[in-house]
């Protein structure tokens, strides 16, 4: 399964259960958390980037995965529909590596860089990731 769609599934199993429910009511900017038998989320108000990173970190934790946030300066795995979409998406950033819908139809590298099938090659790109940030 695609590591972003698993990750989609697993918090929306994890909102619609009552204990979630019940704290996303307060919409407040006080730090809020929900503990179910199986997780915990926390709730806060808007963070920076920095912010958040820093708790990675106290939490001891390598790698962060950020979902979207284009603008941001990371090493990026772009998820492309085609060829064409790739490259747009690719244009100015760090690559880890190609993904994505064009993954189908390509099945080495795009511009010297690996693609990767994430449905099929998870663990190729956590070495990737890996090896980039050098852990």
């Amino acid at each position: 399964m695609h590591l972003l769609r698993a990750f989609a599934e697993r918090i929306f199993q994890l909102i619609k259960r009552e204990a979630i429910l019940l704290f996303t009511e307060r919409r407040g900017a006080e730090p809020a958390c929900a503990i179910t038998e199986n997780e915990t989320a926390f709730f806060f108000e808007p963070l920076k980037m920095n912010e958040i990173l820093n708790i990675f970190e106290l939490l001891k934790k390598d790698i962060v995965i950020i979902e979207g946030l284009k603008e941001l300066d990371f090493p990026a795995i772009v998820c492309g529909k085609d060829i064409n979409d790739a490259k747009e998406l690719s244009q100015g950033k760090e690559l880890i590596c190609y993904s994505g819908i064009m993954a189908n139809e390509i099945k080495d590298n795009l511009d010297n860089v690996k693609v990767i099938n994430t449905l099929t090659s998870v663990d190729e790109i956590y070495g990737l990731i890996k090896n980039k940030l050098k852990i």
